[in-house]
């Protein structure tokens, strides 16, 4: 599903991080039994050398570069405050029905509570000013780029929607059958649905684009001849079938430029700055990072 999308790698390369540091050492470092294989011990000493073997290089550098971030932040004057990170929020989720489904389907695949996906966020905003730190870009520029991709800035129409992933006919029939008799929808999404990422939710796919591109093309064209809180026949897919309902639809909405001229600032100033491991690499050279710990 497109809409789990940790665009700027909150989710890829932060998460071992935060797993493996996210343990309390002083807990850790001892020898409290943690499993038993027959007459093989594994303590709380074992298992945390175990993870430092295979990740404690990852670790240290994560946590260097967090330092680096934070130190050449504090230099600059920069800081992430409380509205720019929510507004980075409601961008990120406002393909999620709520901002409570967003932080749980995030939360579901890493761990991670409300809070320190925040907190990574943050991380990450600092990081990209300071990739963007001395990057000029004129109106001229700003205003060509958007005349020549108008279409991609604005907002598609969208659609709401839950559905249930079947896999034949027959069983899509039986589920509108029950529909038909009072079933909720929700309800047989978790017990029936095949598909686990949406069944976990009940079905709720968030908020698509009914152009395509978030959703197999034959339910988004599904979705299009439906009102609201109306249930699909049995949509035939690639592979099996689906039955899906109708919540809410939102009209497209055509953004100028002044709507984005911001958002195209940011996004030609991080082309131009290159990779942000890249800039992590500088940001080290000119903090004079220096490793003890050769294992």
């Amino acid at each position: 599903m497109k809409n789990v999308r940790l665009l700027w790698g909150l989710v890829g390369c932060l998460l071992l991080l935060l797993a493996v540091v996210g343990w309390n050492y002083k807990i850790l470092l001892g020898t409290r039994q943690v499993a038993q294989v027959g007459s093989v011990i594994i303590t709380e000493t074992d298992w945390t050398q175990e993870l430092k073997r295979h990740y404690g290089r990852m670790v240290l550098e994560k946590m260097i570069d967090r330092e680096v971030v934070i130190m050449q932040a504090k230099q600059n004057g920069i800081t992430v405050t409380d509205q720019e990170l929510e507004v980075e929020l409601n961008k990120l989720s406002e393909r999620y029905a709520t901002i409570d489904q967003f932080f749980g389907a995030i939360g579901k695949g890493t761990g991670l509570a409300p809070e320190d996906i925040k907190e990574e966020l943050r991380h990450y905003l600092l990081l990209e000013k300071l990739a963007t730190l001395d990057i000029e870009i004129s109106e001229q520029e700003l205003y060509r780029h958007y005349q020549e991709n108008r279409a991609h800035y604005n907002q598609p129409p969208l659609a709401r929607i839950s559905a249930i992933y079947l896999k034949d006919k027959k069983e899509a029939e039986q589920v509108i059958e029950e529909l038909k008799q009072g079933a909720d929808f929700q309800t047989l999404a978790k017990e029936r649905s095949v598909e686990i990422y949406s069944s976990s939710s009940g079905g709720d796919l968030g908020w698509v684009s009914l152009l395509g591109g978030d959703m197999e093309p034959q339910i988004a064209d599904a979705a299009l001849s439906l009102k609201p809180d109306e249930t699909s026949a049995p949509i035939a897919l690639e592979k099996g079938y689906a039955v899906i309902k109708l919540h809410k639809k939102k009209e497209a909405v055509i953004r100028n430029f002044e709507d984005v001229k911001t958002e195209i600032k940011r996004e030609l100033a991080l082309n131009q700055a290159g990779s942000l491991e890249k800039v992590l690499e500088r940001l080290r050279k000119g903090m004079g990072v220096q490793q003890f710990q050769n294992n």
